[in-house]
């Protein structure tokens, strides 16, 4: 995704929340026996402006940034390296005492990438990725509208490429790619390592590190499609 992508999908976003901000003060708001029609008129707008998106971007350096309008993410502010980007129509109301928007969202884009050689996890497992995005929605109309634009704007969007995440696809490739990688490098090796004066013993040993190292960079490999 570049960065007009991002501003393309603030777009997406803050239509909608501009939408549920006139919901909002049409359906929910009530004149006040105190009130004149101006001061009634006054305070709408005011709670109408608070339904605005709101996007934190972080950087690989955990800086965190945070904004709203979709300038903001073609400036030079956000960083150059990005680690998430995250959406959010429930900040604004918050500031003005609404807790719980009858309609609202949250999405969050995961760019980071696996941490080569991360011995923490098993490569057969699926890549870890929190991308997401959640609508909670009191109008049918307006969850339908949010989720069929961010669904298509997604699909558009697909690599062809997710396969290679799933999980057992490593399984897969270590058995057609990474264990005749390793046999090849004992095989072109095995020439300098006969030549070697050293015990038997140990020139297994090191047909066995060098295959071993061999599977190791097989695995760096991988990580980095």
């Amino acid at each position: 995704m570049r960065r007009d992508d991002l501003a393309r999908l603030y777009r997406i976003i803050n239509d909608r929340q501009i939408e549920a901000g006139q919901m909002f003060t049409q359906q929910v708001l009530i004149q006040q026996p105190t009130e004149s029609n101006e001061q009634f008129q006054d305070r709408r707008t005011r709670v109408a402006n608070t339904f605005i998106t709101i996007v934190t971007v972080t950087g690989s350096n955990n800086e965190a940034v945070i904004e709203s309008g979709e300038h903001f993410l073609a400036s030079d502010n956000i960083p150059d390296k990005i680690l998430t980007v995250s959406y959010s129509t429930i900040t604004g109301p918050n500031s003005i005492g609404i807790a719980t928007p009858p309609n609202r969202m949250t999405l969050l884009l995961d760019f980071s990438r696996p941490t080569i050689l991360d011995f923490s996890k098993l490569p057969t497992y699926a890549t870890e990725n929190t991308s997401h995005f959640q609508i909670f929605a009191a109008s049918e109309p307006w969850f339908t509208t949010l989720n069929t634009r961010l669904t298509e704007f997604f699909n558009a969007r697909r690599t062809g490429f997710n396969w290679l995440h799933q999980q057992g696809i490593y399984d897969l490739f270590l058995l057609i790619v990474g264990l005749p990688f390793a046999l090849w490098l004992d095989y072109r090796l095995s020439t300098n390592i006969d030549t070697l004066t050293m015990l038997t013993v140990l020139k297994s040993g090191l047909y066995i590190y060098i295959f071993i190292a061999a599977l190791f960079i097989f695995r760096g490999g991988i990580y980095l499609l």
